[in-house]
């Protein structure tokens, strides 16, 4: 099987529409199903339990604790695969009183002997919009950095610009998996994301470097041949990010691994698509255009 068929035989068109109908059904996603928000950027009470024999039903947890707390909740079982013990981190939509953590408290010691109750944590709205703006800033902070780096490496406005644009797409996949999975926006996910910038950038511009600076052969060969060396570090990373997925139930964990793998999926297919696509359209008009000029 030719991994690079599409390289070799479709239209710079075809290639192109692929990754930007694939765009249109993560935007889907995310307007569909939101992107739920952890307690590090909403105020909330993070309560977690560890040391558990048994495994406990989390719809049966997040019942108990909203009928004792009136408030949201959501339940995420973990398991210690070390020890066999299982666990689980209830997020209530709120911070809880004093008095309510002394219920809670007193509920987890009758409902769950011998369990292991760590410190429970509560953000209040100061600290979490703190959070927020400083999590917002990097964002925008890292990419313009990367787009002003790349303009003074390349200038070369076609080929930083669909970088640009790929390395956007890229995080709208990686929240529009978010969205599909109900990953948690947390300082877990959010540095997924800002990682997802940098391994964006080396897919890009390795491919850049095959099909604009290197010479001999055609175009479409050079770019077949990084296609090649991406898809196998793109499935080695993809292939180590599950097994993380697997052997771990920490929930920081989980979402980083969890966003970097869809943030690769889409790094695969905008930089073999799109960026093929554009760059290649790019890379033939100039050899017809020298073509004709040398005649």
């Amino acid at each position: 099987m030719d991994v690079t068929w599409h390289v070799k035989h479709l239209s710079a068109r075809q290639m192109i529409a692929i990754p930007l109908l694939l765009a249109v059904l993560f935007a889907g996603a995310i307007l569909v199903r939101g992107i739920p928000l952890s307690t590090d950027f909403r105020e909330g009470t993070l309560i977690r339990v560890r040391e558990l024999d048994n495994r406990p039903d989390a719809s049966a947890v997040e019942q108990e604790f909203r009928e004792l707390l009136a408030a949201d909740v959501s339940v995420k079982i973990t398991e210690d695969r070390t020890t066999g013990k299982f666990g689980f981190d209830a997020e209530v939509g709120r911070k809880i009183t004093e008095n309510e953590e002394n219920q809670v408290t007193e509920f987890l010691s009758t409902q769950f002997l011998g369990a292991k109750l760590e410190p429970i944590q509560s953000k209040g709205s100061s600290i979490t919009n703190i959070f927020k703006e400083q999590a917002w800033m990097a964002v925008p902070f890292a990419f313009v950095a990367m787009a002003v780096i790349l303009f003074i490496i390349y200038r070369h406005s076609i080929a930083v610009g669909t970088m640009i644009l790929c390395v956007a797409l890229n995080m709208l996949g990686a929240l529009g998996g978010m969205a599909i999975l109900q990953v948690h926006l947390s300082f877990g996910s959010l540095a997924g994301i800002l990682m997802i910038i940098g391994f964006s950038d080396d897919m890009n511009v390795m491919l850049s470097d095959h099909v604009l600076k290197r010479v001999g052969g055609e175009a479409r060969e050079r770019a077949a041949d990084a296609m090649k060396t991406g898809l196998m570090i793109g499935g080695t990373t993809i292939i180590s990010l599950a097994a993380i997925d697997i052997l771990t139930t920490a929930p920081l964990l989980y979402e980083l691994s969890t966003v970097l793998i869809f943030g690769i999926l889409a790094t695969l297919v905008n930089t073999w698509f799109l960026n093929v696509g554009v760059l290649l359209r790019y890379a033939e008009r100039q050899r017809r255009r020298e073509y004709y000029v040398s005649d």
